[in-house]
């Protein structure tokens, strides 16, 4: 063992103290706390008969088991992906089953601080746009009430001489002299005009709202694609100068889910779409019913996913943007929240030709089991 892997098993037994340490093929390559007696270089298949790495990979966030661990009997355990310099592998965290409650708690706790650090990231990155999209309305309906405002004190020194008793002016020439024709005409443009832009913030805010809401984790019924056109609201300064959004709803039933989870994923797809797009695109955004589940797919003609990275899209922390453009925990808390909502992922792509994701969804969430 060197001197760093010396330093690094330490470190781990201090964060952890029941852990095991495998490579991508399940070779134990570090063992602590109660896992001490198991030898370095056996499978984990062979000390752990019953934990399966395959199912338990692909849920990294969540807590897993409980299995049967030699003479101390049910533990749970949740499962972390390993990067350089172990080329890969997986770190395994267990805990007694008795404090099985308290740590779903704990861990559910964690996943929606997630959620919540990677909405503030995305809002975080459309800052700019957002800001747009509510300054331009805010700015011309500032200036049509200055022009208004000239407006009615043209109108008040009109009616002001109208009333007058020594005037030698007809009411033709007073209306004349001040323009009152065209005032009346822009008048009713500007008031149109300002009432339209205040609708832009108003929808704006919503939007943001509808992300930011969290629900408090609760189901309930919901339009998936008013989520959908919130989502676009959002994100609509960033895409409409590189995409044409084509949209081609079918006109989804109320669905049983968490609304601003399934909005936030949909911003995770639309923003990743345009970063997929280098110049200039398409997006679509379709939605479909097929027997009792539901479907929304966002497809981009944008630079694909390559092979090598196609197995990794779903992984925390994963990401192949520059710095400042992405977290890596978009599609890794995507999946989280699709699973939770009993659905799938469907991801079908070609390098240099673009992506397409489609969700599916149950309308009515499967019944609780009974305790």
């Amino acid at each position: 063992m060197t001197a760093l892997d010396s330093v690094s098993s330490s470190v781990l037994q201090l964060l952890h103290k029941d852990l095991l340490m495998v490579d991508p093929s399940g070779v134990l390559l570090f063992a602590t706390g109660i896992f001490s007696e198991y030898k370095v270089g056996s499978f984990l298949s062979d000390v752990l008969p019953a934990l399966s790495l395959l199912e338990s990979r692909d849920n990294a966030l969540a807590l897993c088991g409980p299995v049967q661990v030699n003479h101390v009997g049910a533990m749970v355990y949740q499962v972390i992906p390993l990067t350089e310099p172990h080329n890969g592998g997986y770190c395994l965290l267990f805990q007694q089953v008795s404090d099985h409650n308290v740590l779903q708690k704990k861990s559910e706790h964690m996943q929606q601080l997630l959620f919540q650090s990677e909405k503030m990231a995305i809002i975080g990155q459309l800052t700019a746009s957002v800001t747009h999209e509510i300054n331009n309305p805010v700015g011309y309906v500032h200036s049509n009430l200055h022009t208004l405002s000239d407006y009615v004190d043209n109108l008040i020194k009109m009616v002001e001489l109208l009333s007058a008793a020594d005037t030698t002016e007809t009411p033709e020439a007073i209306k004349h002299r001040f323009d009152f024709d065209y005032i009346c005409e822009d008048i009713r443009n500007l008031l149109k005009e300002s009432a339209f832009g205040l609708e832009q913030v108003i929808s704006q805010i919503m939007s943001l709202k509808d992300l930011s809401h969290t629900d408090d984790g609760h189901f309930q019924l919901a339009s998936i694609e008013a989520g959908i056109l919130s989502s676009l609201n959002i994100v609509n300064n960033e895409l409409k100068y590189k995409a044409v959004i084509h949209k081609d709803f079918a006109g989804l039933p109320m669905v049983e889910c968490i609304p601003s989870q399934l909005n936030q994923v949909m911003l995770n797809l639309l923003v990743n779409a345009g970063h997929a797009i280098a110049d200039h695109g398409e997006i679509h955004i379709r939605t479909g019913v097929q027997e009792r589940e539901v479907w929304i797919e966002v497809q981009d003609n944008g630079s694909g996913i390559s092979d090598e990275h196609l197995s990794r899209i779903f992984d925390p922390f994963f990401t192949t943007k520059a710095i400042g453009k992405g977290t890596g925990l978009g599609l890794a808390l995507s999946l989280n929240t699709i699973e939770r909502h009993h659905g799938r992922f469907e991801v079908t792509t070609k390098p240099g030709y673009g992506t397409s994701f489609k969700i599916w969804l149950p309308v009515q969430q499967p019944a609780a089991p009974s305790a």
